[in-house]
């Protein structure tokens, strides 16, 4: 009689485990698409910064030029292929030099670019130059 009964409350879950992951998978993978776009976005940010510190850097130097420095930012932003609609702005007043790098989201994003909401992320830098 044991045996019966378990058979039947076995019989009536058969498909139970189907929909709780049905209901369960889409979250836990939009999470995990989520996280993974979220370290883009801060590998992105990381990676302007340093960018503009650099570019600020070569710019000082005496006798180097804005084309050195900006392809000194362009070599580290297409390390993490943010290169799409990248603005690259070298102000040089003659005493210091400041580099702004503005990387759009929705554009060098992994794929939640729609959640960004047109968001970009801003780094600069100024150096004084060298004498």
């Amino acid at each position: 009689m044991k045996r019966l009964l378990n058979k039947q409350i076995d019989g009536h879950r058969t498909g139970a485990l189907t929909v709780e992951f049905a209901l369960v998978a889409p979250i836990i993978f939009a999470l995990f698409i989520g996280c993974l776009e979220l370290t883009s976005m801060n590998l992105i940010r990381q990676t302007a910064g340093n960018a503009a510190y650099e570019a600020a850097r070569n710019a000082v130097i005496p006798g180097a030029t804005e084309a050195e420095a900006r392809q000194v930012a362009v070599r580290l932003l297409n390390s993490v292929r943010a290169t799409t609609n990248v603005d690259i702005d070298i102000d040089d007043n003659g005493r210091v030099v400041v580099v702004t790098i503005t990387v759009p989201i929705s554009d060098n994003g992994w794929g939640l670019a729609r959640f960004s909401g047109g968001l970009s992320i801003v780094k600069r830098c100024s150096m004084a130059r060298e004498i």
